[in-house]
């Protein structure tokens, strides 16, 4: 009798010691497979060309189907616009960058970086430049302004072998701006100077591309 239960708790202990070692294997193994998406973009090269536009993205997926996207922007004011400057010195010549700093959360459909998605976040965007006109009056405008802002995209991504992307997304942005905004009616005179509070609707778009790569 005494043998048997000797031998009933010996057993006991095994087993349950192999439960214990399976769980813990089934934990580490979880572990491994778990796994962080992580996307880094840039705007497309048509820009980068005398630096008329530059961005960067950094994107990192947080769940099965949202990710965390930061944004970092420089470019030009007038970029794009000055094409439609003639020879003869017509349009708009912008001197000067805006920069946009933003950050948000992205929905996707399928899962990060994969499909249809719609995007929410905030931002902040910094103007300072200089608009010279040829033909127009005011001559001058020099702008010294901060807007800070909510917008919100739709867009689609396109995943390549869960390695590439390329997203396009539009949108609009809403929000307030602040700052000292300066005209001058004709050169050699006093220019006006005026301090700007106003709130500020603008459309919002963008394209990318860039490489995906999985953290533990």
């Amino acid at each position: 009798m005494l043998g048997h239960m000797r031998m009933l708790t010996i057993i006991t202990v095994v087993g349950l010691s192999s439960s214990v070692a399976v769980a813990d294997g089934s934990k580490l193994t979880q572990r491994a497979d778990r796994h962080v998406p992580v996307a880094i973009g840039v705007n497309f090269p048509t820009g980068w060309f005398g630096a008329s536009s530059l961005a960067a993205t950094l994107s990192v997926g947080v769940t099965n189907h949202v990710a965390i996207r930061t944004n970092i922007a420089r470019y030009e004011p007038g970029y794009g616009r000055d094409l439609l400057a003639t020879p003869d010195g017509d349009g708009v010549i912008t001197h000067g960058r805006v920069l946009d700093v933003g950050a948000s959360a992205v929905l996707y459909v399928n899962k990060p970086f994969m499909g249809w998605f719609v995007e929410a976040g905030l931002l902040v965007r910094s103007r300072d430049h200089r608009e010279d006109r040829e033909q127009d009056s005011p001559a001058q405008i020099v702008t010294d302004t901060t807007t800070y802002a909510g917008r919100a995209y739709v867009g689609y991504s396109l995943l390549v072998r869960d390695r590439a992307f390329v997203a396009l997304g539009v949108g609009a942005s809403l929000g307030y701006e602040r700052g000292v905004v300066q005209t001058d009616d004709e050169r050699g005179t006093m220019p006006t100077v005026e301090t700007i509070s106003r709130r500020t609707i603008a459309p919002e778009a963008y394209l990318r591309f860039g490489i995906v790569f999985d953290v533990l």
